[in-house]
């Protein structure tokens, strides 16, 4: 936005700002402003090329701004279909996008005030995902509630929770793993959380156990030594038949029922913490989802936490607005 014109083909977000979705937000077509500049794309690839006039097959007859407040993402009009992950790359591009631009702003120095503060999404796959995706900082000061275990069903749209650094990694165990759980830690490394994982789905005698799988064979091998309790076998992250079938061929003992997948699945993969991992990482937990069904997921990621953190259902923001206003008019009263 610049002056009074405003551009439509997208408007923007900030570093830290928050991403609302508003996959429920409707309202009926209206005529277009003399202010409001439309740009046709060819392809969904040109949307650069609309918003900063970088060339290609858009058309635009107008000064093209550099900087935008808000972005309103509708990729499934386009496209026809609901691409939650190239929605988010899209978001994700268009942030990159303004810090760098920030940093080499003459006229605004100060970086932070060039930043965009907001992205509207328009999406029913980030909506499920912003109801069911939550920051482990949130929930241990009490601020997000997560439902417990009992309360949780199987799914392939399970609860995820979002951690940094090893402790609130574990910190999370009580809050997820209940007695006679099969839970699968993809990442074990030497074992040390695989450990406190199986204990806890073996706590009171249950039959409940965790398979720590890594993709070193060595590493695996130092984690039978070190713990000769504790299965552990050698697995891909992605191949997640191999992660299932891997369940049936541990010692009988921790085969505690047939039905395929796990409870529960702890994430600690290298290179899903960068500002480049989020994709990766969402497309790894969309696979294990898919393919385990477990009723929570638990990752060890700094981007997923900081989605989570930003990721904001409309319903929630709506819901909190109504309540101010209801408190606001009784005090008034």
């Amino acid at each position: 936005k610049r002056g009074k014109r405003q551009r439509t083909a997208a408007a923007s977000t900030e570093e830290e700002g928050r991403w609302i979705d508003a996959e429920d937000v409707t309202g009926e077509e209206k005529s277009i402003p003399e202010d409001v500049d439309l740009v046709e794309m060819e392809t969904l690839d040109d949307w650069r090329d609309a918003l900063w006039g970088l060339g290609g097959t858009a058309t635009m007859s107008s000064v093209v701004p550099q900087h935008f407040d808000v972005l309103v993402l509708d990729l499934a009009s386009m496209t026809g279909n609901d691409l939650e992950l190239k929605t988010l790359s899209v978001a994700q591009e268009f942030m990159d996008h303004h810090r760098r631009i920030g940093r080499y702003d003459s006229e605004t120095p100060s970086f932070p005030q060039r930043l965009p503060h907001t992205v509207i999404i328009k999406s029913t796959s980030i909506t499920n995902l912003s109801r069911r995706l939550y920051h482990a900082q949130r929930v241990t000061d009490g601020v997000s509630t997560l439902s417990p275990p009992h309360k949780l069903t199987r799914t392939h749209f399970p609860t995820i929770v979002a951690t940094v650094g090893v402790d609130e990694y574990r910190k999370m165990i009580p809050l997820t793993v209940r007695p006679g759980d099969e839970v699968a830690e993809v990442g074990c490394h030497v074992g040390t959380s695989t450990v406190k994982l199986h204990e806890a789905a073996a706590a009171d005698g249950a039959e409940g156990f965790c398979i720590g799988f890594d993709i070193g064979p060595s590493i695996v091998d130092i984690a039978k030594r070190q713990y000769p309790h504790v299965p552990f076998a050698v697995g891909d992250a992605w191949r997640t038949a191999q992660l299932i079938s891997m369940k049936g061929k541990i010692d009988a003992d921790y085969a505690s029922s047939d039905v395929l997948g796990y409870d529960v699945i702890y994430v600690d993969v290298g290179g899903l913490s960068g500002v480049n991992g989020l994709i990766e990482a969402l497309a790894l937990l969309g696979a294990l989802g898919n393919a385990c069904e477990p009723r929570c997921m638990v990752i060890k990621s700094e981007c997923v936490k900081s989605l989570a953190g930003r990721l904001q259902p409309f319903s929630k923001i709506w819901s909190t607005e109504q309540e101010l206003k209801s408190i606001s008019k009784g005090e008034m009263m």
